[in-house]
């Protein structure tokens, strides 16, 4: 079975399945080289006289660690990846691009660069099956436990700017007392020693835009308003701090803690702490993934839409329980204070009612978890068909 040199980002079934659908002459796997334009070049080039049969293909793993100067920008790596590939004349008919992004802005973005060089459209496959999906055959059954102790757990590693937002107004809403909460002060900051690093001085590769060598990158360039940096302002003590509340056991990646956490059903809600906000494209984590498999009711602190396209692919979310409106909110600012103003009518609710009324959805959540692997093996194969 041929792998990317860096095998991890995509599930051994979304593998298998790639295999048996196409020819694949490589993979490149963003993950490990969307920062390094010479490793970018330096992949392409090889293939600038490259014969391609009708079957073979180029599979480019896009598991969205791109930089994106705005929330509505194009990403700079596949910026790069169309402007290498036109200097370069390799036909786009033998490129596939697996995305983890959803609601289709990214294929767009992908094509409206292609027309602006005169290619032919690159083919994307929207898929969750990265290694942030939960490997079904180790997903234990939980039993949904009542009387919670607390009113949500909110989990947090990388203190991110939406993050801050989130946690910012849980305190404006004195509501950190009825939380279980994990926030982790040392931040990932930008190194721009690195920026050059390794970097090609061609007269080509002036053209292409350099991105920073940190993951975090990914949302921390976003423009925060005025108002949230009010917000980060006030309550900064907050972000320095780490916090780990006594029923929080394990780490964010323990095999034991990461998709069921036995800790979780100790709150009535987990407050999904996505790692993007303010963003171009839904992105779904295991953080997401985590609540369906541990049977735990949900509010999710991500980007616009995303409880939409969860009820898009089968999953059942709590509009009839609580007010999810917060989901279609424009900015995260807003969107994350309506998460809070949730939490708090709910703290005055009838907390074990609540509960029962979110049984039957957490019950069938946990079993379409696994129906929905089964959806995105068959979307896969039915998508790689050959031109």
């Amino acid at each position: 079975m041929k792998k990317p040199d860096f095998f991890v980002t995509l599930r051994e079934s979304a593998v298998e399945v790639i295999n048996d659908s196409i020819e694949v002459v490589e993979y490149l796997d963003l993950m490990y080289s969307d920062y390094d334009l010479n490793g970018l070049i330096n992949f392409f080039k090889k293939y600038q006289d490259f014969e391609f049969t009708h079957k073979q293909r180029l599979v480019i793993l896009h598991h969205d660690l791109d930089y994106y100067p705005s929330w509505d920008s194009v990403g700079n790596t596949i910026f790069n990846i169309i402007q290498i590939v036109a200097e370069f004349d390799i036909s786009t008919d033998h490129i596939v691009i697996l995305n983890s992004n959803f609601g289709g802005k990214y294929a767009d973005d992908v094509n409206y660069l292609c027309e602006i060089e005169n290619l032919n459209p690159i083919q994307v496959v929207d898929t969750s099956l990265w290694y942030d999906y939960p490997p079904m055959r180790k997903i234990r059954n939980i039993d949904i436990t009542p009387n919670k102790k607390n009113l949500f757990c909110f989990l947090n590693g990388v203190g991110r700017s939406n993050r801050k937002t989130m946690y910012a107004w849980l305190a404006e809403y004195n509501l950190l007392e009825q939380g279980n909460i994990s926030w982790h002060a040392d931040n990932y900051g930008y190194d721009d020693t690195l920026l050059s690093k390794n970097q090609s001085n061609t007269e080509f590769s002036r053209h292409l835009r350099t991105t920073y060598p940190c993951f975090s990158r990914i949302n921390e360039s976003m423009g925060l308003s005025k108002l949230e940096k009010q917000l980060h302002m006030k309550h900064h003590a907050l972000f320095n701090k780490d916090i780990k509340s006594s029923g929080i056991v394990g780490t964010p990646n323990d095999k034991e803690t990461r998709w069921t956490a036995d800790f979780l059903q100790e709150s009535l809600v987990y407050l999904v702490s996505e790692t993007v906000g303010d963003y171009p494209h839904i992105l779904i984590t295991e953080k997401t993934f985590k609540a369906f498999a541990s049977k735990v009711p949900f509010m999710i602190a991500g980007p616009k839409n995303i409880l939409e396209y969860l009820r898009s692919k089968g999953f059942k979310t709590f509009n009839n329980i609580w007010d999810e409106s917060y989901d279609n909110i424009s900015d995260f600012y807003n969107r994350s204070k309506a998460i809070a103003e949730q939490l708090n009518w709910l703290k005055d609710q009838d907390q074990n009612k609540i509960l029962n009324d979110c049984i039957p959805i957490l019950e069938y959540n946990y079993n379409h978890l696994r129906q929905f692997h089964d959806n995105e093996l068959s979307l896969l194969s039915s998508n790689l068909c050959y031109k």
